[in-house]
């Protein structure tokens, strides 16, 4: 269980540090490209690679992290219209088959991931291999993360 939460710990320092650079370049190129061709009528090529890649990776990493903080929107009304142990069960349910389907994309975002490496961004050549890898990380810290919330309950039980 302590590995769990060490394996955590690093998970969250590197996604929040993905999202946060993330970020500032979508908000750099963004900017950058409003003036230049508003201000130049001109832009910078390798903007148009560098902000679609930083949606991406933002997106994947920012999931994973909602996934630690149960964060994602759920649909509940199953689950609240069954009283007590039938709640519980809809809930033991769904979080069971969330595991399932995110092994499911760790398995096929680590072929999609390896396949990346021979294709390469359009204007600054970058294999896609290390844009591709924030999918099979997205799925592991989401593994890690879900079974670090409810490994405790099922100890308890």
């Amino acid at each position: 269980m302590k590995t769990l939460l060490v394996i955590e710990t690093w998970l969250v320092n590197i996604l929040e540090t993905l999202v946060k650079v993330c970020i500032v370049l979508m908000t750099l190129g963004v900017f950058s490209q409003v003036i230049l061709r508003t201000v130049f009528k001109m832009t910078f090529l390798p903007i148009e690679d560098i902000l679609p890649y930083s949606f991406s990776i933002t997106t994947f990493t920012g999931s994973a992290l909602l996934f630690r903080e149960k964060g994602h929107i759920a649909i509940t009304f199953l689950a609240d219209a069954l009283p007590g142990i039938g709640g519980k069960i809809v809930g033991f349910i769904a979080e069971t088959l969330t595991l399932f389907f995110l092994g499911f994309v760790l398995v096929v975002g680590t072929e999609f991931m390896i396949a990346g490496k021979y294709q390469f961004s359009p204007l600054l050549k970058i294999p896609l291999f290390y844009i591709f890898t924030v999918v099979p990380l997205f799925a592991f810290a989401s593994l890690v993360f879900l079974l670090n919330r409810y490994l405790p309950d099922l100890k308890r039980r």
